[in-house]
């Protein structure tokens, strides 16, 4: 276990299943809460120490990896979130992931640590198409100057059953349907929802007057759905994604007919 102060106090604890898990704690505003990290590999350690500029607490982990078929042990460190204003083109939401950042370039090298293994990518800001570490390098699609290059790193949530209520009472035990789905942002890009894991739809950030040829610049606000599925009982909503950009929600403000027959 290892005691995080700043940004946000967390105790990181590793479990013996290789699994990393954090505890949110914030007495003050009454915050108690368990999330887990998916890293790809099995965390063996972790350690808080200060960051060199002295602004946050940095979480070092040990980790064992499957890479090429073999077994390798890598020291990493949690990239610091994605703050408003800063640069997206460098925000790093990867796996044992590398940046690059010089002289536009078609070839990325010093990937050795990833040989063998598909990986993600971020070019100049905008998603790429993956590509497979040979040689500890992949050739881009489109030369670029800023690149983000690492592992998938998936995230998802699962919300509980939503209850609106109906003209008769209850909405328990009633055929439901979401048909609209309302997702507030922050400086986010990427993001599926959907009624259940492996059922999402993407979130479209693109409007017609968007430049085609850039990346489309982080959103904050809200964006409109429409939401996938059909009538069931339950009526759940899943987020999931693996991109590799920074997404941050705020609230889901759902649309719900209830059948009433």
């Amino acid at each position: 276990m290892a005691w995080q102060q700043t940004p946000h106090e967390s105790i990181w604890c590793v479990c013996s299943d290789g699994s990393l898990q954090a505890l949110t704690l914030n007495l003050e505003q009454q915050v108690l809460a368990w999330r887990r990290h998916s890293l790809g590999g099995a965390v063996e350690s972790v350690a808080v120490i200060p960051s060199p500029d002295g602004r946050r607490d940095d979480v070092w982990l040990i980790i064992r990896r499957l890479i090429n078929g073999m077994e390798q042990r890598y020291v990493e460190v949690l990239a610091p979130e994605h703050e408003p204003g800063e640069d997206q083109a460098l925000a790093i939401y990867a796996n044992s992931a590398l940046t690059y950042d010089g002289a536009p370039t078609l070839t990325l090298n010093g990937l050795d640590h990833l040989e063998g293994e598909v990986i993600r990518l971020k070019t100049d800001g905008a998603a790429h198409p993956d590509r497979t570490v040979t040689g500890g390098g992949v050739t881009l699609a489109r030369s670029a100057s800023r690149v983000v290059a690492g592992l998938a790193a998936p995230y998802g949530a699962q919300l509980m059953p939503l209850e609106a209520g109906a003209t008769l009472g209850t909405a328990q035990g009633r055929a439901k349907r979401i048909h609209r789905l309302t997702a507030r942002l922050l400086e986010s890009l990427g993001g599926r929802f959907g009624p259940a894991p492996g059922a999402c739809d993407p979130l479209q950030y693109r409007r017609p007057g968007s430049g085609m040829d850039a990346a489309p610049a982080l959103w904050t606000g809200d964006l409109i759905q429409t939401f996938p599925g059909g009538y069931d009982g339950a009526a759940t909503i899943a987020l999931e994604g693996d991109d590799v950009f920074p997404f941050t929600l705020i609230a889901l403000f759902p649309e719900m007919a209830t059948h009433e027959g």
